[in-house]
């Protein structure tokens, strides 16, 4: 009895200094989400040239339970659910390689792949609302220039995240009437922009001991520029068959406080204190 009591009060001492004492565990799920953004299309275009690629070459992957798929018309999404027995810490980094092996099956404008896990780590343990009596740009400069940094760099933090703040978009709309009497079909629109606005590499020139680098750079700056584009052969300009303008895209959310638009922050910290 003397020894089982000692055992005891020596595991007790041993697991009061060494097992952590945490308001949430760490925990993690064995599925994994990857979505593409692709606006301005249809369930039916997403599901041909973004769901199906990433289903047939996701599905070779090991240890995959289930293999669920969604096409709306903004984005696809793929939801994979892996065995109970697989390293997920791996099997992202296999993710990450079979959506390489399709990049360039993939649509040339899908600007990106997310791929995300849920994590308890992820969960934010901190949420505060941020309003001003000032102008939308101001606001979201001082959210942005300010707060936002001044936070990620407290010790402990994962990420921040800010909702509720719309940045600026460059809007080219086109007036179906103007460009019907050019004559100029919407697909000569996007080429031109996507010809126009390129920065890329142009090889190297050698010259005696010397090697300059040379670089294309043709990148569109102002709304001015794009609005004196050229469109096709007969003179036409951007500006004579669209609208284009700098400015905010339509809201579609709100979130106030005290009747006034409100920013909302989401701190993240690698642990739970």
């Amino acid at each position: 009895m003397t020894m089982v009591v000692f055992g005891i009060v020596v595991l007790g001492y041993v697991s009061l200094l060494r097992i952590p004492l945490e308001f949430l565990p760490s925990f993690s799920s064995n599925s994994m989400w990857v979505s593409a953004p692709y606006d301005s299309s249809s369930p039916e275009e997403i599901e041909r040239l973004i769901v199906r690629p990433l289903e047939d070459i996701l599905g070779t992957i090991n240890g995959v339970d289930t293999l669920n798929s969604t096409a709306s018309a903004r984005e696809g999404s793929v939801s994979i659910t892996f065995k109970d027995n697989v390293d997920m810490d791996l099997a992202i980094v296999e993710v990450r390689d079979r959506i390489d092996r399709v990049r360039h099956l993939l649509p040339d404008d899908l600007r990106q792949v997310r791929i995300r896990r849920f994590q308890s780590t992820d969960i934010p343990i901190y949420r505060f609302h941020l309003s001003a009596d000032s102008n939308r740009d101001r606001l979201f400069d001082f959210t942005e220039q300010v707060v936002q940094r001044r936070l990620e760099r407290l010790q402990g933090v994962a990420s921040v995240e800010v909702n509720g703040v719309r940045q600026r978009e460059l809007q080219v709309q086109l007036i179906a009437s103007r460009m019907q009497a050019a004559g100029i079909d919407s697909r000569d629109v996007v080429s031109t922009l996507r010809t126009s606005h390129v920065n890329m590499s142009g090889g190297y020139i050698k010259e005696g001991s010397r090697k300059l680098i040379v670089r294309s750079v043709g990148e569109l700056h102002t709304v001015e520029e794009i609005e004196k584009l050229p469109i096709g052969s007969d003179g036409v300009r951007m500006k004579d068959i669209a609208n284009v303008s700098y400015t905010y895209p339509r809201q579609n959310s709100f979130n106030f406080l005290n009747r006034s638009n409100i920013k909302i922050i989401y701190p993240t910290f690698y642990d739970c204190f």
